[in-house]
């Protein structure tokens, strides 16, 4: 069975969206590190009840993408998604403890040995 025409078209679409909400984030927090904009937070609005959301309808769509009985090689993306899944878990519990350890890093440093120990830059 071959894939709706709109497919491809779709799925670049949200990687534009994605690629672009990240690199404004990313923007964002450079600005605010250095006291060019105001610092933000970024609950959703009526946390708890938003979070619980957002999280079941992201499961949801998860298991629609794993357990995709259209595809004959269905197994694949099921064995795919937990290897996402525990890679991600993974990932996030390094960067929990990193974080527990040496704190939040500055955006602006690219090297530590470029800056003394008051953080100012040695150049």
């Amino acid at each position: 069975m071959s894939r709706p025409f709109w497919e491809p078209v779709v799925t670049s679409a949200f990687s534009r969206v994605n690629a672009t909400l990240y690199a404004c984030a990313r923007s964002l927090r450079n600005l605010a590190a250095h006291g060019q904009a105001r610092g933000v937070s970024f609950k959703l609005p009526d946390v708890p009840v938003t979070n619980y959301l957002c999280l079941a309808f992201l499961i949801l769509l998860s298991l629609y993408i794993m357990f995709d009985m259209t595809n004959p090689h269905w197994y694949y993306s099921l064995i795919a998604g937990i290897v996402i899944l525990v890679g991600t878990d993974i990932g996030y519990e390094i960067s929990t403890r990193h974080v527990a350890k040496h704190g939040l890093s500055e955006l602006g440093r690219s090297h530590p040995s470029e800056h003394d120990k008051t953080g100012t830059d040695v150049r």
